[in-house]
C-alpha cells in the first residue's frame, strides 16, 4: 500500500490502470516520491520504473531529485564512499561495480537529454527534452551506425536552447515532411504558455514541427491524421500532455 514501484508498475505498464485513473495513480506516486524526501525506497525494478513514470506523467523534477539526493538509499549516497561505479545493491555488502540500478543513465538519455529511440539502430529518434530545474545544460551524445546524435539544452540569457544535431540518415520526429497528400490545420496553443515557451506540434504518422511563443502553431498533416501538442517552458517542462485530439479534416 503506497510503495513507489507498486505505484508506478501501472503506469509503467500501460493499460493496468482503469481508464481515466492514471493521473490520479501519478499524482498519489509523486506525492510519495515527496513525503520519502526523494529517496529511493525501492529495488532494482522500482529503479526502473518510478523515474520514467515520474518524467511521463510531468514530473521529471522529483526524477531527477532522486537520483541527486544524498540519503541512504539512493544514488548520490554512493559518491560519498568515493565509488564511481554503481553497486548490486543500495548496501556496501555486495558488488560495487553492477548493473543492477542502472537504468537512470537510459534515463538521462532518453528524458534528460530528449533521445527517444524509435526504430532499430535510432535510424528514426523522437527529441523529447525535459528541462530540469536546477541544472544550467543538459547535453548527450550517441554514436549509431550513422554517426553520432547530439542532443539536449542549455539555458542562455534567460531561455533554452534546444540541440539535437543528428547525421542526415537519421530521421527525427520534429522534423516536418507532409508530402503531397497534407493539408494546413491551425493548432490552438494554451494561452497559458510562458512567453518564450518551445512548442511542438506532431503528427502520429511522424511529422512535426516546433514554435516558440503564444503563437498558434499550423502543422501540416494528412487527412484523418491525430495531431498531439507538447510545450516546455523555461521553468521546465510543464506538462507533456495531450490537448485533445485534432483530426486533420
Amino acid at each position: 500500500e503506497g510503495q513507489l514501484a507498486a505505484l508506478a508498475a501501472p503506469l509503467y505498464f500501460k493499460g493496468l490502470c482503469a481508464d481515466g485513473e492514471e493521473e490520479k495513480v501519478a499524482k498519489r506516486l509523486v506525492e510519495a516520491v515527496r513525503a520519502k524526501d526523494h529517496e529511493a525506497h525501492f529495488g532494482i525494478l522500482g529503479a526502473k520504473w518510478t523515474p520514467r513514470v515520474l518524467a511521463e506523467y510531468g514530473y521529471a523534477d522529483d526524477a531527477y531529485l532522486m537520483f541527486v539526493q544524498p540519503e541512504m538509499p539512493g544514488w548520490a549516497h554512493w559518491l560519498q564512499f568515493g565509488d564511481g561505479t554503481l553497486r548490486e545493491s543500495w548496501a556496501s555488502n555486495s558488488s560495487h561495480n553492477h548493473i543492477m540500478f542502472g537504468d537512470l543513465s537510459a534515463w538521462a538519455y532518453e528524458y534528460a537529454a530528449g533521445i527517444v529511440p524509435l526504430e532499430p539502430g535510432f535510424r528514426k529518434i523522437a527529441f523529447r527534452p525535459h528541462v530540469l530545474q536546477g541544472v544550467d545544460s543538459f547535453i548527450a551524445t550517441h554514436k549509431t551506425p550513422f554517426g553520432e546524435i547530439k542532443a539536449g539544452w542549455r539555458r542562455v540569457g534567460g531561455k533554452i536552447e534546444f540541440i539535437c544535431e543528428t547525421p542526415n540518415e537519421i530521421k527525427v520526429l520534429r522534423e516536418s515532411n507532409a508530402g503531397e497528400e497534407a493539408t494546413d490545420v491551425e493548432v490552438p496553443v494554451p494561452s497559458e504558455l510562458p512567453p518564450h515557451a518551445f512548442v511542438l506540434l506532431s503528427c502520429t504518422d511522424g511529422r512535426s514541427e516546433e514554435r516558440r511563443g503564444q503563437v498558434r502553431g499550423v502543422l501540416r498533416g494528412r487527412p484523418h491524421c491525430p495531431i498531439e501538442l507538447f510545450y516546455f517552458a523555461q521553468s521546465g517542462m510543464l506538462r507533456e500532455k495531450r490537448y485533445g485530439t485534432i483530426q486533420v479534416s
